[in-house]
């Protein structure tokens, strides 16, 4: 008999205040942290998005008890011409 898969809670924050993301990203490790007690079989995952955005979901590549972040972002870099001009690449 197929059971179809269980979606893992992700909860995606946003801010462009730093210490409101700061919070904010606290608050939903301590969302996710009941849920990856009662599992026991993995830990939380925290993305980072863009700048002010991120994501934080029970991960099964995560070892349980932990909390891991990565980057799935890269910033946009500028550059100055000799004239002063500003270039996004």
């Amino acid at each position: 008999m197929n059971t179809p898969l269980e979606r893992e809670p992700i909860i995606r924050v946003r801010s462009d205040n730093a210490l409101e993301l700061v919070s904010r990203l606290d608050e939903a490790i301590d969302a996710l942290l009941p849920e990856a007690l009662a599992r026991g079989d993995r830990g939380i995952l925290v993305t980072r998005l863009s700048g002010n955005e991120y994501t934080a979901a029970l991960d099964p590549s995560v070892p349980f008890g932990t909390t891991q972040e990565q980057c799935s972002w890269t910033p946009r870099r500028t550059s100055v011409s000799m004239h002063g001009a500003r270039h996004a690449s």
